[in-house]
């Protein structure tokens, strides 16, 4: 199954997250898209941002009657602040016959993934990445 990987703050999610995902699963070829709400941004203050319960709330009120969306807190028990390898290697732990797919709607991610440690990042390629 291609789980697009759709990472972020959603702080608030909006019309343009849905669109973007449903493009990706209407025309790009994934069969489900996960929005995993992110506690803390390595790149954003954490005091700029809504409760982490809050966000995941909207998200799930958000994508609520669109079956190929999931809402997912897997970032909430992973450290802080969240970084996409820690992520990457807690869902191939979790879902190892998933093949997942990176979405990134900003450059936010090729800075998080590079700057932090590119080295183990290298396991995981060839993952699809989509930068809309």
């Amino acid at each position: 199954m291609k789980t697009g990987i759709f990472s972020g703050s959603f702080n608030p999610v909006h019309i343009g997250h849905l669109a973007l995902a449903n493009y990706l699963c209407e025309y790009e070829g994934l069969d489900e898209v996960w929005f995993l709400v992110t506690p803390h941004n390595p790149l954003k203050e954490e005091d700029e941002l809504m409760d982490d319960t809050f966000r995941l709330e909207l998200v799930q009120l958000a994508i609520a009657g669109y079956p190929k969306f999931k809402a997912s807190d897997i970032e909430f028990n992973l450290s802080r602040p969240s970084y996409t390898i820690h992520t990457l290697d807690k869902l191939k732990e979790t879902y190892p016959d998933r093949e997942f797919h990176l979405i990134s709607r900003n450059v936010f991610l090729p800075k998080t993934i590079f700057l932090y440690i590119p080295v183990p990042v290298i396991r995981f390629l060839p993952i699809p990445f989509r930068r809309m």
